[in-house]
């Protein structure tokens, strides 16, 4: 089932307030982000953002986590619905990863059957 949206096509979205170097605020649209949920650049899904907290104004306040793209006043993002994970399970076990998860130790891609937000209890 589809999940109710305040938006537009079916996407939760707002856009670029300011940027200053890492740190960008959002205006929502509709129902807002929630804290550490990634935000993706609409015309590049490989730059992400990641909501740190809400200012007085209900404004997300995001950092950069991912990607390059130019983020100006007025560029649009989109909610992901989903925080940051990382490969876990036998695989994984003494293999190197960035921050977003992904394998930097020239190994190839890592075969696990799950991905657990980094802000997930300990098992």
């Amino acid at each position: 089932m589809p999940k109710k949206t305040d938006s537009v096509a079916g996407k939760r979205y707002g856009t670029v307030r300011s940027a200053n170097s890492l740190t960008v605020e959002v205006v929502w649209i509709g129902k807002p982000p929630v804290s550490r949920e990634l935000l993706a650049v609409e015309d590049d899904p490989k730059t992400l953002l990641e909501v740190r907290s809400f200012n007085e104004l209900s404004h997300a306040v995001c950092i950069v986590v991912a990607g390059n793209a130019r983020i100006v006043r007025g560029t649009r993002v989109v909610a992901t619905d989903t925080t940051i994970t990382v490969p876990v399970g036998v695989a994984a076990m003494g293999r190197l990863f960035n921050a977003m998860g992904e394998p930097i130790d020239g190994k190839g891609a890592v075969a696990v059957k799950e991905r657990r937000s980094i802000y997930a209890s300990p098992p």
